[in-house]
């Protein structure tokens, strides 16, 4: 059977804007460096090639990587904050990490979704601005050498629409959060049960729990315990433990975009994983912690402040392993986050 691309408009818009960029790529992280690209590295000669034979290391679990400097910085960012390996050999010589980056192949074996990754600015901006950005619509799947269940594939691709279409109602965002989070909880019931059965997941009424406001707290003690790499970042997150804002318009419309996101990254993994859930509650942690700082950094008519927090946010806790395990585990855990007491802190009405 023919393999299915799935390539949404905003993805062909990207370009890396370098020098331009409201952040770095190549600080903080440690780049993985593919064989085909080190055996290039190897055969360069002159101050460059020195160069790369210094700063190429082994790390703990047997990557090869560049080596950061003191700054914590690639050692090929130039003065300009421009790599100095494409400026000098091309970007065909860049190692594969670099030259894919921030684009994202989601591989499902009959079907592949293609998409850009959040924790880039520009990446971010472009998906901000897209206004006809959603969930992709995935045909149904038949291949029986898939190596997953396609009863339950479908009934994944059809419970992600129906997930996607909350968000994409004239309600509140919270409003929305609250539905989409009690909608999940059955989804998340009948996986467990194994019924895949698409029938169930339309026309579903809920009676929600009756607002409570339970302090958000919570969520900000458990993110002083993770290990965020920019401290000034860390510090920021528990001062915006005490703002709550009214969103705007554009930026309930921004937090719908980023909800589309997570849906559209994450929920399809639970073809593996068995667990929906944790990616609408990882939406709750990204829009708790994210409102938080626009009311902190006073950033509700700064799009270009919100930008860079979406995309903080993503490189420190959506792109790090031990962040996100550490979150699932207390979806999972703590009856802070029970998904009743989720919704029990979003209003029900606009405030």
């Amino acid at each position: 059977m023919k393999m299915k691309y799935y390539i949404p408009d905003y993805y062909k818009q990207f370009k890396c804007i370098a020098d331009k960029c409201g952040d770095t790529c190549c600080k903080d992280w440690e780049i993985v460096i593919d064989t085909d690209t080190e055996n290039l590295y190897k055969s360069v000669s002159g101050t460059l090639g020195e160069k790369l034979k210094d700063n190429i290391i082994t790390d703990n679990d047997g990557d090869r990587i560049f080596l950061l400097n003191k700054s914590r910085e690639c050692p090929f960012l130039d003065k300009d904050r421009l790599c100095s390996i494409q400026k000098e050999l091309g970007e065909n010589a860049l190692c594969k990490t670099c030259r894919e980056y921030p684009k994202l192949t989601l591989d499902f074996t009959e079907f592949t979704e293609y998409m850009l990754s959040f924790a880039c600015p520009e990446a971010v901006r472009i998906i901000m601005k897209s206004e006809n950005y959603s969930v992709c619509d995935i045909e149904p799947v038949s291949n029986k050498d898939n190596g997953y269940s396609n009863d339950m594939m479908n009934f994944l691709i059809s419970a992600r629409k129906y997930t996607a279409q909350i968000f994409m109602s004239s309600l509140p965002f919270e409003q929305k959060l609250r539905e989409a989070l009690a909608y999940t909880e059955y989804v998340q019931e009948l996986l467990y049960n194994d019924n895949f059965d698409t029938a169930l997941l339309c026309d579903i009424e809920f009676t929600l729990p009756k607002e409570t406001q339970v302090d958000r707290g919570f969520v900000f003690d458990l993110f002083s315990t993770l290990d965020i790499m920019d401290e000034d970042f860390h510090r920021d997150i528990e001062n915006a433990r005490i703002y709550r804002i009214k969103l705007s318009k554009e930026v309930e419309k921004e937090f719908c975009r980023q909800a589309l996101y997570y849906i559209n990254r994450y929920y399809l993994n639970a073809i593996d994983s068995e667990d929906v859930i944790s990616c609408v509650k990882s939406i709750w942690c990204a829009f708790v912690i994210e409102s938080s700082l626009v009311g902190y950094y006073n950033a509700e008519n700064d799009f270009d402040r919100r930008v860079l927090i979406t995309e903080k946010y993503s490189r420190e806790i959506e792109h790090s392993f031990e962040n996100t395990e550490m979150l699932e585990k207390a979806f999972y855990t703590l009856p802070d986050f029970s998904t009743v007491n989720l919704i029990n802190t979003l209003s029900a009405t606009e405030f």
